[in-house]
């Protein structure tokens, strides 16, 4: 069974721009087989379908006072298959991925791993009930929600810091940091 949305927390907002490099590298890059041909292509064409997906899903993401978080995408629960592919593909060859490739997918496939968990299933109605081109606004349980995702979905501290900003000591107390 697959989950209805996947939610992906774009920390530095730049998965589509890295899953595009992965796709051109794809194209170019030498199988190590023949039959690593049409999985290079398969991956290549699933790449080009989650840069695709990941734009039009990004959505700005602030708390009910105000405060930036990162762009949420909440994808269509079916992109786990994509992102297989594109793992696939990159085990069909011996050169060097771009930078950043790995862990970009890698963050995809914790957030298909977290799909059916209460916090991405709040934050995707969240998301999906904000027209399009507003911000998905969280009060303090859309917060808690939203920290718990990074949490389970991010390894990279430095995109944990560029996710959840420390807290400010001259906020509200009102904010629950």
């Amino acid at each position: 069974m697959t989950a209805r949305h996947v939610v992906v927390v774009d920390a530095m907002a730049d998965l589509p721009a890295t899953l595009g490099r992965v796709e051109d590298w794809l194209r170019w890059c030498t199988p190590r087989t023949d039959q690593g041909a049409d999985r290079l292509d398969a991956g290549a064409a699933a790449g080009a379908a989650l840069v695709v997906a990941l734009r039009e899903a990004s959505r700005a993401v602030v708390t009910s006072s105000g405060v930036e978080l990162a762009r949420v995408c909440v994808l269509p629960g079916g992109v786990s298959w994509l992102v297989a592919d594109v793992r696939a593909a990159t085990a069909e060859t011996d050169e060097p991925g771009p930078s950043g490739g790995p862990a970009a997918l890698a963050v995809l496939e914790r957030g298909c791993r977290h799909a059916e968990h209460p916090e991405s299933r709040l934050l995707a109605e969240l998301a999906l009930r904000t027209p399009d081109g507003e911000s998905v606004v969280v009060d303090s349980t859309g917060l808690l929600a939203y920290r718990r995702l990074v949490a389970a979905a991010i390894r990279d501290p430095l995109e944990v810091f560029a996710a959840v900003p420390p807290p400010d000591p001259t906020l509200s107390t009102g904010i629950d940091w």
